[in-house]
C-alpha cells in the first residue's frame, strides 16, 4: 500500500516493477499494490510499458483492490498512455510468467483535483452505435480515436466536427474544456473497372481524389496479341493514373492496341509467342531466305505458361522456302508437351512430341514443305518455364542428310538433316559392333571421320568400319573401368579424374601397369597389343613446402584399405594429419572416414594435437593396430574441444577413424604422427625398477622420484648412472637403452616424549615412534592433547628442546633427528575460567564477573564456549590475553552464544 492521504494536490508517485529503474523485472512475478489519494482527489497516471507480449501484463483497477472494476489490461509495449481513477484509490497488478523479462513498467501517479478533468465525448451525428468518453487533463493535448460508429447505409465516416472544426481519426486535439465531437459522414461512389463479365470496384467517399488504375493492377489478364491503352467512361479515353474527383459512380471499360504476331526486340532480332488457346497463321511470305525468329509459349521469354493451354501458330515460310525448328523445352513431364507437325499439318516432325521436367535440347528439324504448325499444351496442375524454339526459313538446296550404314555390323542409326558447310556434331556409333571387334571409324568411301564436329557440303552415306578389339582396364581405390581400344593401336593414357573421383587427400601420381610394373604418366602413350590393367598409384603424404609433410584424412572410404606406408622412414619422421577440409577449412558433413599408417618394423607411432568437433555428434577414434577392430588406443571417443597426448602405439600400425553427422562442422583437427624406435629408460630404487619406453636418438626429461616409488623414511639426493649423477627433470639425450639407480639418504626424525605421560592409543609408552621428514622440512609443533594423555590436575606447557619452550603451532625446522619433551604445569586462573565455562549444552551460565586478569600460558587452550551453551563476561575492569594460546592465539572460540 502507499498512503498519500496527507500529500497535496500535485504530488507524484512513481511505481516501478521489482527490477526497479534500471533491471528488468523478475520471472514469476504476481504482484500488486494499492496507492490512496487524499479524500476528494482523484489521481492521472501515466504508463509506458514493455513486456513480453500476451504472457506478463499490467492491470489498473479503478478501486482498493483487484475486485475493483478494472480500467485497463496491456501486455507487449503500448504507447505511451494516461488514465485517471473516479475516486481517490487505485489498484496496479503486474504479473509475469517463466520466460523471457524485459524492462517492465514505469509508473508515475499524480494526485489531482476532479475539477481538473474535462470530457471529449462523441455523438454519432446521422450513424449509429457508442463510443467511449474520455477524461483528459485540462489543456491535454491527445489523440482523437479511430471511429467506430456505423454510418448510415450507402454512406462512409468521413471525419468529426465540433461545430466549428472538423477533426480527422488520429488527429491531435488540446481540449480546455468539456467538447462533445459528431462523426460526419460521406456518400460511398463506386468506380467500376469492367473487363468482358469480370468487374472489380474500388470504394471512396464523394468529393475524394483518386487516381485510374493500370490494367494489370486492376489483376486482368491482357488478351493475346493486345496492349492496353486506357479506360472509356463513356465516350472519353481516360489514361492510367489521371487524378479525378470521385463524384457518382463511374464504370471503366478497356481500350486495347493489336500488337503484330511478330515483333522485333531492342537488339534487331525478331520474337513471337503462341497463344494460350488461340489458333493464329503468322506469315513470313514477305521475308528472305534465312530469316530467323524466337518462338515462345505465351508466358514469353524468361515467364512461366499458363495452365490449360491448347494453342497453336502456323508458320508460312517464304516462297520456295523450308522451315529449320531448334532450342529446348522444361514443362511438366508428358502431361505438358509440345508438338512441330510438318506441312501435311497431321505427321509430327522429330519426336511425337517434346517434353522435359529439366531444360533439354530440341535437335534441329526441318519440313519437307512450305509450312508446319507448332501446338502446345498443358494441363491444370504445374507449370514452368516453357519452350524456346528458333524458327529459320531456308532454300531447301542448302539441306543435306547424313545416312548412316552398319558395314560388318548391325542394327540402324537414325538419318540426320543439317545444312550444308554448317558445323554440326557426327554422333557416336549406335550399331552392334561384329564379335571381337571394335569401332573404328565411319568412312564415306574416301575419308574416315570420327564423332565429333563436323562440316559437310554435300549429302553423305557413312558406313560404320570395325577392327580386332583389345582392352584397358582402369583401377583406381578398388573401383573399376574398362575401355576398349583397337588391337595394336597407340592409347594415350587418360587423367584419373577423367574416370574416377580420387579420394579426398590423395594425390595421383601416376599409372602402373600390371605385368611389367612399369609406372606411366597420364598422357603417355602406350601400344595396346593385348589386354592390360592399369592401377592408379597415389600419394598420400605432401610437403608444406618448409620442409615438413602433411596429409588429409579420406572422405567415406571405411570400407577401402586406405594405408599410409612409412616403410621407408627414420625413426624421428613426422607429418601432420588434418581433417578433410584440410589446415584452413571445416570439414564436411557426412563422414566416415579412416586411415591406417603403418611404421617400419620394430617402429612404433605416437600421436599428439588438438582438435574441434561438434559434441558428441563427431567424433574421433584411435585403434592400437592395422584395422578398425584393432584394440582402442586411448578414449573410447574424442569429441567437442579435444587435446591427443603421446598415444603410443605397441607394434608398428595405427588406424584413426572420424566420423561425422549432417549437423555443424568445425575446424577439425590437427594430429602429429611420429614415427620411432623405441628404446627402455630404467629407474631404480630398493631393488625395484620401473621402465619408461622413449624414443631413441631424443632428448628426454629424467622422471621425478616422486612419480616412480614410495618411500616413507627415505629422501631422493639425486639419479645417478656410473660416476655421473643427475638432477630431477634434467635433459639427458638417449640412443641406447640405459639404466639410473636413485641416491636417498634416511630422514630426519621427530620424536615426543611425554615425560611420563602415556602415548594417546599406545600400549603404556612414553615415548612416540620416531617420524620422518625431508631434510629442511618445516612443521608446525602440535598440542601434547594429541600425542599424549594429560597427567592428572596437569595442564600442557609446550615442548622444551635444547633448553628452550616451543608453544603450540610454532614451526621447528628439521635437519637432524630431534627428540621434544612435553612439559606439565599446574592449572593457571585461565584453565580454571576455562573449565569453568566446559558444561553440558543448554546452560545458561548467567552473568561471570572476572576478579583478576586472564593471561594464556605457552600451550594452554582457547577459551571456549561449547555449542548450547549460553554466558556473559563481564571484564570487571581486567584484561584476557591470549597472546599464548594455543591454535594461533585466536582467544575466545564461541560455538555457543557470549
Amino acid at each position: 500500500m502507499a498512503d498519500l492521504t496527507n500529500e497535496q494536490e500535485g504530488y507524484e508517485l512513481w511505481i516501478f516493477d521489482n527490477g526497479g529503474v534500471n533491471s528488468n523485472y523478475a520471472n514469476s512475478c504476481d504482484g500488486s499494490i494499492t496507492v490512496y489519494a487524499p479524500e476528494g482527489s482523484i489521481m492521472q497516471l501515466e504508463t509506458d510499458l514493455y513486456s513480453e507480449s500476451d504472457y506478463d501484463y499490467l492491470r489498473v483497477y479503478d478501486g482498493d483492490s483487484t475486485s475493483s472494476e478494472m480500467m485497463g489490461e496491456y501486455s507487449g509495449s503500448p504507447s505511451l498512455f494516461k488514465l485517471y481513477t473516479s475516486g481517490n484509490a487505485v489498484t496496479v497488478r503486474f504479473s509475469s510468467d517463466s520466460g523471457i523479462n524485459k524492462s517492465g513498467l514505469e509508473m508515475k501517479i499524480t494526485v489531482i483535483s476532479p475539477s481538473s478533468l474535462v470530457t471529449l465525448s462523441f455523438d454519432a451525428g446521422d450513424g449509429s452505435g457508442t463510443m467511449d468518453s474520455i477524461s483528459v487533463m485540462l489543456g491535454d493535448r491527445i489523440h482523437i480515436p479511430e471511429n467506430s460508429f456505423t454510418p448510415p447505409d450507402d454512406y462512409l465516416f468521413k471525419c468529426f466536427t465540433d461545430g466549428t472544426n472538423n477533426y480527422n481519426e488520429s488527429d491531435y486535439i488540446t481540449v480546455t474544456d468539456n467538447l462533445c465531437l459528431t462523426a460526419v459522414y460521406a456518400q460511398k461512389v463506386r468506380i467500376n473497372y469492367q473487363y468482358g463479365e469480370e468487374v472489380v470496384t474500388k470504394i471512396y467517399k464523394k468529393g475524394d481524389q483518386f487516381s485510374v488504375l493500370s490494367f494489370a493492377n486492376v489483376e486482368f489478364v491482357l488478351p493475346y496479341r493486345k496492349s492496353f491503352q486506357g479506360w472509356m467512361n463513356g465516350d472519353k479515353l481516360v489514361y492510367v493514373s489521371t487524378y479525378l474527383i470521385a463524384e457518382e459512380d463511374i464504370t471503366f471499360t478497356p481500350v486495347f492496341n493489336d500488337l503484330p504476331y511478330l515483333i522485333e526486340d531492342d537488339n534487331g532480332g525478331y520474337f513471337a509467342t503462341l497463344p494460350k488457346n488461340e489458333h493464329v497463321t503468322l506469315n513470313l511470305s514477305d521475308k528472305a531466305n534465312g530469316f530467323t525468329f524466337k518462338l515462345y509459349d505465351n508466358g514469353g521469354s524468361g515467364g512461366y505458361y499458363s495452365n490449360n493451354c491448347d494453342g497453336s501458330m502456323t508458320i508460312l515460310a517464304p516462297e520456295g522456302c523450308v522451315l529449320k525448328f531448334s532450342g529446348g523445352i522444361k514443362s511438366e513431364s508428358d502431361d505438358d508437351y509440345l508438338v512441330i507437325y510438318d506441312s501435311d499439318m497431321t505427321t509430327p516432325i522429330g519426336q511425337e512430341s517434346y517434353y522435359a521436367d529439366s531444360y533439354t535440347e530440341i535437335p534441329e528439324v526441318f519440313s519437307t514443305g512450305r509450312s508446319a504448325k507448332v501446338y502446345f499444351h498443358s494441363n491444370d496442375y504445374y507449370y514452368t518455364t516453357g519452350f524456346d524454339l528458333t524458327v529459320t526459313a531456308l532454300d531447301p538446296s542448302t539441306i543435306i542428310t547424313v545416312s548412316f550404314d552398319a558395314g560388318e555390323g548391325s542394327g540402324t542409326m537414325d538419318t540426320l538433316t543439317k545444312l550444308a558447310g554448317v558445323e554440326f556434331t557426327l554422333p557416336d556409333y549406335g550399331f552392334t559392333a561384329p564379335q571381337n571387334s571394335i569401332f573404328n571409324g565411319y568412312s564415306d568411301g574416301t575419308n574416315i571421320y570420327w564423332p565429333g564436329k563436323v562440316t559437310f557440303n554435300e549429302s553423305k552415306n557413312l558406313t560404320a568400319l570395325w577392327a580386332e578389339a583389345s582392352g584397358i582396364t582402369y583401377s583406381c581405390n578398388g573401383n573399376d573401368k574398362a575401355i576398349r581400344y583397337v588391337k595394336g593401336s597407340t592409347v594415350t593414357l587418360p587423367e584419373v579424374a577423367d574416370l574416377f573421383t580420387s579420394p579426398t587427400g590423395m594425390r595421383f601420381v601416376g599409372w602402373q601397369e600390371k605385368f611389367s610394373g612399369d609406372i606411366y604418366n597420364a598422357g603417355d602413350s602406350y601400344v595396346l597389343n593385348s589386354p592390360t590393367v592399369f592401377t592408379a598409384i597415389y600419394e598420400i603424404l605432401s610437403s608444406d613446402g618448409n620442409g615438413g609433410w602433411y596429409a588429409t584424412m579420406p572422405v567415406n572410404n571405411v570400407n577401402d584399405n586406405f594405408v599410409l606406408d612409412l616403410s621407408d622412414k627414420p625413426s624421428g619422421f613426422s607429418f601432420t594429419l588434418y581433417d578433410d577440409g584440410g589446415a584452413d577449412s571445416n570439414y564436411v558433413d557426412y563422414n566416415d572416414g579412416k586411415i591406417t599408417v603403418k611404421a617400419p618394423e620394430n617402429m612404433v607411432l605416437s600421436v599428439n594435437g588438438s582438435g574441434q568437433v561438434e559434441n558428441n555428434y563427431d567424433y574421433m577414434k584411435f585403434y592400437n593396430g592395422a584395422t578398425d577392430t584393432s584394440p582402442s588406443l586411448g578414449s573410447s571417443k574424442y569429441t567437442g574441444n579435444f587435446s591427443v597426448n603421446d598415444l603410443r602405439t605397441d607394434g608398428n600400425y595405427l588406424t584413426i577413424y572420424f566420423h561425422s553427422d549432417s549437423s555443424a562442422n568445425y575446424s577439425g583437427f590437427a594430429l602429429i604422427i611420429t614415427v620411432f624406435a623405441e628404446i627402455s629408460v630404467n629407474y631404480e630404487f630398493d631393488g625395484k625398477t620401473e621402465s619408461v619406453a622413449v624414443q631413441k636418438d631424443s632428448s628426454i626429461n629424467l622422471a621425478y622420484f616422486e612419480d616412480l616409488f614410495d618411500s616413507y623414511d627415505k629422501e631422493f639426493i639425486c639419479w645417478q648412472k656410473g660416476d655421473d649423477t643427475y638432477d630431477e627433470g634434467e635433459s639427458y639425450f638417449v640412443n641406447e637403452d640405459v639404466t639410473f639407480t636413485a641416491v636417498t639418504r634416511l630422514m630426519p626424525t621427530v620424536t615426543f616424549d611425554g615425560d611420563g605421560a602415556v602415548v594417546v592409543g599406545g600400549n603404556g609408552e612414553t615415548i612416540s615412534s620416531a617420524i620422518p621428514f625431508p631434510t629442511g622440512t618445516t612443521v608446525p609443533l602440535p598440542h601434547g592433547n594429541l600425542v599424549f594423555e594429560i597427567p592428572e590436575n596437569k595442564y600442557f606447557g609446550g615442548w622444551l628442546y635444547n633448553g628452550r619452550i616451543y608453544g603450540v603451532g610454532e614451526e621447528f625446522t628439521l635437519n637432524q633427528d630431534v627428540t621434544l619433551i612435553a612439559v606439565w604445569r599446574d592449572a593457571t586462573a585461565w584453565d580454571l575460567f576455562n573449565e569453568s565455562l566446559d558444561v553440558p549444552s543448554g546452560t545458561e551460565l548467567g552473568t561471570v564477573t572476572l576478579t583478576e586478569d586472564l593471561t594464556a600460558a605457552i600451550g594452554s587452550l582457547p577459551l571456549i564456549i561449547p555449542k548450547g551453551v549460553s554466558a556473559i563476561i563481564d571484564l570487571n575492569g581486567y584484561t584476557i590475553d591470549s597472546t599464548n594460546a594455543a591454535l594461533n592465539g585466536n582467544g575466545i572460540h564461541v560455538y555457543g552464544s557470549l
